[in-house]
């Protein structure tokens, strides 16, 4: 999966590129960030991240299902692939075996989720569940057949503004948490590796991913907030909105 990801990541760059230069509209930047939020916040981070990865909370099935689904389309790799791979990232944080590790500048910006490393003991409690195999033997066609269906009800320029460019960026939110979250920032605990809270990082990801640190320190937390004024937004909707049983 891993290299037709990255074949679909450049052409997600490419077309963004071109597109905004061909549909440059103000208001272009807020559609941008309402689909960042639907696909990159509630399906990555929420979904992808908080849910599946690290069980932090329990939710409906339907809920589940929608989140998971949601974040196909930021176009970030499978479920599966992408909680394997963070799953490792925890467990060698800034070490030998780190899938994306911060030392490695252009490692980690390019990171696609590469299924090489994943251990099938690491997910044996994500291969029971029929959904997250569903979409990842189908992320593609699912892909695609989303892409075609905001093209064919909204239009191109609706398309690229919701739809694409939010998963162009998601490499690039990624990114910037995996290379500036583990060099820059604060740190509210002395944790093995070198993660940092950053509050631009957070800022920009408009949900509680910047408060790194926090996250390295508790990852079985459904929110990243520690201090009053750190700013979970996506650990509020979870609790408020999601949760059914809350493990810390």
């Amino acid at each position: 999966m891993h290299k037709k990801l990255r074949w679909l990541v450049l052409f997600l760059h490419i077309i963004a590129i071109v597109g905004v230069v061909y549909y440059w509209n103000p208001w272009g930047i807020l559609w941008f960030f309402a689909g960042k939020w639907v696909f990159a916040n509630l399906g990555i981070e929420i979904g992808y991240h908080r849910l599946l990865s690290h069980r932090s909370f329990t939710t409906s099935l339907w809920k589940e299902n929608i989140l998971l689904f949601l974040g196909v389309f930021a176009a970030y790799g499978s479920p599966l692939t992408w909680a394997a791979n963070h799953r490792v990232h925890h467990k060698n944080s800034d070490k030998e075996n780190d899938p994306h590790p911060s030392t490695e500048t252009v490692k980690t910006f390019f990171w696609y989720n590469d299924p090489i490393t994943i251990n099938p003991m690491s997910i044996k409690d994500l291969l029971k569940k029929p959904f997250v195999k569903f979409l990842h033997y189908n992320y593609f066609k699912i892909y695609f057949s989303g892409l075609a269906f905001f093209l064919l009800t909204t239009g191109p320029e609706f398309t690229l503004w919701f739809f694409i460019m939010p998963g162009a960026m998601t490499l690039i939110n990624g990114a910037v948490i995996n290379i500036i979250c583990h060099r820059f920032g604060y740190r509210n605990f002395e944790t093995t590796d070198h993660s940092r809270n950053n509050w631009l990082v957070n800022l920009y990801s408009t949900g509680g991913s910047g408060w790194h640190n926090n996250h390295h320190k508790n990852p079985g937390s459904y929110t990243t907030k520690v201090r009053w004024w750190e700013w979970d937004f996506d650990g509020w909707i979870i609790k408020n909105i999601l949760m059914q049983t809350k493990h810390a």
